[in-house]
């Protein structure tokens, strides 16, 4: 399911920019982009559990889990990487609850204390192999 989705809007994401890569993508550009996303693959899924744990303790909305796919916007980045997904406007109480200002502001808040337990954690981690060196 999350493979379709990806194809989905990753299609859609290409259509629109001017700079979609070009047919027959080279095999080099696909193994640096899966070498890339790999690194970060642990990671990535860490931010997201912190991340995810945040809004569902702020937001009073159902929790769609964490999954894992490779969405064009998280392509290239060197970096743990998360596509944040917190309403939809397809859904009409969800709808209403985007147009909420203090809404928006809780969500904005929840990913900011997601993304600080995450440095914490990570900051930790690295004084921690940094000692033990």
């Amino acid at each position: 399911e999350a493979r379709i989705t990806e194809l989905m809007e990753n299609s859609d994401f290409e259509a629109a920019t001017s700079d979609a890569p070009r047919k027959g993508k080279e095999e080099l550009d696909f193994i640096i982009m899966d070498l890339l996303q790999t690194e970060y693959l642990s990671q990535s899924q860490q931010l997201a559990e912190v991340v995810q744990d945040e809004m569902r303790k702020n937001l009073n909305i159902r929790s769609r889990g964490i999954n894992q796919a490779g969405f064009r916007v998280l392509n290239h980045v060197r970096m743990p990487s998360v596509l944040v997904e917190v309403a939809f406007i397809s859904n009409k109480i969800e709808e209403r609850l985007l147009g909420q200002e203090d809404f928006r502001q809780t969500a904005a808040e929840s990913v900011f204390a997601g993304l600080m337990r995450f440095i914490e954690r990570y900051e930790k981690e690295a004084r921690a192999n940094a000692g033990s060196q």
